[in-house]
């Protein structure tokens, strides 16, 4: 397939270790949800490609106290353009990070007939810091 559509993952699906996320704003998209819109999407010659945060972009779930010591920085961490502190990318050397980031990844994966994911390992400005 030449077009592909990716969705991108901030806690957005009701069941798994996602339904373990703060608060989302709408409603979650359900399982079911997600397979009727591969299912459209594979109808219109689209890929849908699953898009889950797992390296940067964590705040979500950084700021949860079970989480917050699998940060790279978990006292909090100045972004460059002077925003809050707060801790957005898991710390690569903890084995319970990657655990955290496998789960997520394989809570959806079942759900998209797509071979592909994009990790969104992207933004990780706390590392080494």
């Amino acid at each position: 397939m030449k077009n592909s559509l990716i969705i991108v993952f901030t806690a957005v699906l009701a069941a798994g270790t996602l339904a373990a996320a703060d608060k989302v704003s709408g409603r979650p998209l359900s399982l079911e949800d997600i397979q009727a819109l591969d299912a459209y999407c594979k109808s219109k010659f689209i890929e849908l490609v699953p898009c889950q945060n797992g390296f940067g972009h964590m705040k979500r779930w950084l700021a949860r106290d079970e989480y917050r010591d699998l940060a790279e920085s978990p006292e909090g961490f100045q972004m460059p353009w002077g925003y809050e502190k707060y801790c957005t990318t898991l710390d690569p050397l903890d084995p319970r990070a990657f655990e955290l980031s496998k789960s997520l990844y394989m809570d959806i994966l079942p759900y998209f007939s797509s071979k592909k994911i994009n990790i969104c390992a992207d933004e990780t400005f706390e590392l080494g810091k």
